[in-house]
Formats: C-alpha cells, sequence, structure tokens
C-alpha cells in the first residue's frame, strides 16, 4: 500500500482548498478550523489510493448531516467514532478504510477524526463521492452506482446512536433529513457512516472521484499566493490539470444576503454587486447548503449556471467562504462583503443529466418554479 502523510501544513491546506470546492457547502470554514485544531494532535495521518484497497477489505463513507450552521466542531471526534463502530456492529463487517461523502471544508476532514481515534488508524482514502459538496446524499456517485445503504449508522457525541435500514440513498436521505430535524440528539452535531463498499466495487467505473484531497491540498497552497492574480491563475491551471475548467465568474460585493432552515437545510440567495450599495452588474446565486445556479438579470445576456457547475467563493485575500460563513458574516453586521466568485467544471462521474435534474428539482422544491 502506498502510504501518503497528512502532516505540516497539509491539513490547513486541505481545509482551506476543500472550503472554496465546497461550491458554499460541505460545512464552514471555522467549524472545520475547529476540527483542525483537535487532529493537529494526530497529526501524521495516513492517507492513501482507491487502488490500494483490497477486494475483501472494506470502506464506508463518513459525514456530518444536517444544517452546517448548527455544528460544534469539539462534538465530531467522539461523534464519528460512535458512528462508524455502530455501523461495524450493525453489519457485522470491519472497516479498513474511511472516505469522505463528498468536497467541504468539514466533510473532506470528517472521515479523518476516525483515523485519528481508531486504534489501527484507519486510512482515509484521497477520493470522494462528488468532487464538491451536494445537497443530498443520492446525487453522490456511491449512489448512482447503486451501492445499498443498508445498514447505515448515525450517532451522536454521546453515543446515541440509530440503525437505518434504508436501501438506498433516496430513502436513507428523507430518514436522515426526519431525524435532524425532530430528534433532539442529533440537532447540533450527527455524523452519519454509510455505503459499505468492498475493494471490487470501489474499482468500479465512476464508483469514486479520485484525488480529491490531494486537488483540495493543491487549492488550498494556491489560495496562500501573494496577489488575487496569481491564486486565480494557480487555481484554472490545477483545475486544468485534472481535465476541468475554471474562470472568473464576478468580482464584486455582497450585497443582499437571506437564510432559512427548512427541512434541516440551510436555504437563501445570495446577491453579488460589481460595486457597493447595491450598484452596478449583478449576479444571484439561490443555495440549498450548496449553490444550486446563478441567475444573470438581462434577459438572454447569459443562460443560468446550474449545478453541479461549481460556484465557489473566496475573498481578495485569498479566504475561501461557505454559505454559513457568509450567513455569519452577515448576522454580524458586515455588508458589501468583497469576493470573487470562480465558475468550476464538475468532475466528469456527477457532470450527467441525473444530476442536473437533482439540481433543478432542489431548486423547485425550495424556491417555487424554475423561470422561464
Amino acid at each position: 500500500m502506498s502510504i501518503t502523510k497528512i502532516e505540516g501544513d497539509d491539513l490547513e491546506n486541505i481545509i482551506n482548498g476543500a472550503c472554496f470546492l465546497g461550491s458554499g457547502g460541505g460545512g464552514g470554514l471555522d467549524t472545520a478550523r475547529g476540527i483542525g485544531e483537535i487532529l493537529k494532535k494526530y497529526l501524521p495521518l495516513d492517507m492513501c489510493d482507491y487502488q490500494d484497497v483490497q477486494p475483501y477489505e472494506n470502506a464506508a463513507v463518513t459525514a456530518g448531516v444536517g444544517a452546517p450552521s448548527q455544528w460544534d466542531p469539539t462534538q465530531f471526534k467522539d461523534s464519528s467514532m460512535n458512528s462508524i463502530n455502530a455501523l461495524q456492529e450493525y453489519s457485522g463487517e470491519n472497516i479498513s478504510y474511511v472516505i469522505p461523502g463528498e468536497t467541504g471544508a468539514v466533510n473532506s476532514i470528517v472521515p479523518m477524526m476516525v483515523t485519528a481515534g481508531s486504534t489501527n488508524k484507519i486510512p482515509i482514502i484521497d477520493a470522494d463521492g462528488a468532487g464538491r459538496a451536494m445537497p443530498v446524499i443520492p446525487m453522490c456517485t456511491f449512489a448512482l452506482s447503486g451501492f445499498s445503504t443498508n445498514p447505515s449508522a448515525i450517532a451522536n457525541s454521546e453515543n446515541d446512536r440509530m440503525k437505518i435500514t434504508a436501501p438506498i440513498a433516496d430513502t436513507l436521505d428523507l430518514q436522515l433529513r426526519e431525524i435532524v430535524t425532530h430528534d433532539p440528539r442529533f440537532q447540533k452535531v450527527a455524523v452519519v457512516s454509510t455505503f459499505l463498499i468492498n475493494g471490487d466495487e470501489i474499482y468500479r467505473p465512476n464508483a469514486v472521484i479520485p484525488h480529491t484531497l490531494t486537488i483540495a491540498k493543491k487549492v488550498g497552497e494556491a489560495l496562500k499566493l501573494e496577489t488575487q492574480k496569481d491564486r486565480i491563475e494557480k487555481i484554472i491551471d490545477i483545475m486544468n490539470s485534472y481535465g476541468r475548467k475554471a474562470s472568473v465568474l464576478i468580482e464584486g460585493f455582497i450585497t443582499e444576503f437571506t437564510s432559512r432552515a427548512q427541512e434541516g437545510f440551510d436555504c437563501g440567495t445570495v446577491k453579488i454587486s460589481q460595486e457597493r450599495k447595491n450598484k452596478g452588474h449583478y449576479i444571484e446565486i439561490n443555495f440549498v447548503n450548496e449553490n444550486l445556479v446563478a441567475w444573470f438579470p438581462t434577459p438572454g445576456e447569459k443562460d443560468p449556471i446550474w449545478g453541479p457547475t461549481m460556484l465557489c467563493y473566496m475573498s481578495p485575500q485569498g479566504k475561501p467562504y461557505s454559505n454559513c460563513d457568509l450567513e455569519k458574516l452577515w448576522e454580524e453586521g458586515q455588508r458589501d462583503i468583497p469576493v470573487s466568485i470562480m465558475e468550476i467544471s464538475p468532475a466528469k462521474e456527477v457532470d450527467n443529466a441525473t444530476i442536473k435534474m437533482y439540481f433543478k428539482n432542489l431548486y423547485s422544491r425550495f424556491f417555487g418554479r424554475i423561470p422561464g
């Protein structure tokens, strides 16, 4: 097995890069940095390639669920270990690897809590199921590949746990939303472990998106460059090297921000204007945890940009944002928040009609009829 060590500045770079690549979702930067402070005590951590998984070995997805604005970083270590231990108990199988469900500041590193806390230091796989953050579990490659979610385990830091026997991701997602919305035990931090898959399954075409932690680390390094021009050019080069396009969509100011909690999601709208005080050209982004779509005000100016295309935020100083980070700034009274937004093409494994329909259906569910 070829083990790569996550050490030194790697963790910080992964967190920052994954926050940017989360396309507004995947957990907030402050939460992730709180988790990172815990993880630093356990460095170095082992990371491996998905091709290192043997046919007889098992991997499992571990992720935080619910509304990211409610997450408490201090509870993730025990919640993650309790969840993975519960899945091993419910399934009767040993889990040799953990894998992120998506790319995001928090959910890229939640499985590292298992790596840190397990006695045999279970490695994290350098891959995930989305290459960005996704609003619902059925949108990840593990679900698209038809992998079973029975059994799954949800747990919190107090070791309250629940076995979920949903056979498919759609049912699992609905049950998880019901749990995190109505069961007070799981409303602050809940971690789910699911998609128990073996080496033969993980090798299937499009079952995983490889090298997502490495990409996040490289983007995190790029965000530390001296100028915004250098940062943007480097991110474009990084994405191009993985067969993906990237460009600047708009540079301006967040002049309006609205958010509400609904059905276990953070939902809202972000308006980005080229000038302060709502002046000049603008775009609007609707999000359900993650960014769904960017709209342009002038009829015929440009078609809406729908997910899975990524809409990624960073400040002029290279600080990445998620939507819950922006919500926090807005609630603190900040206005005309300067921001650059990059449009990045999705990983090929999720660039398909099924995923695009999920994004449009989510828009209709939370915002009403699609204009036009």
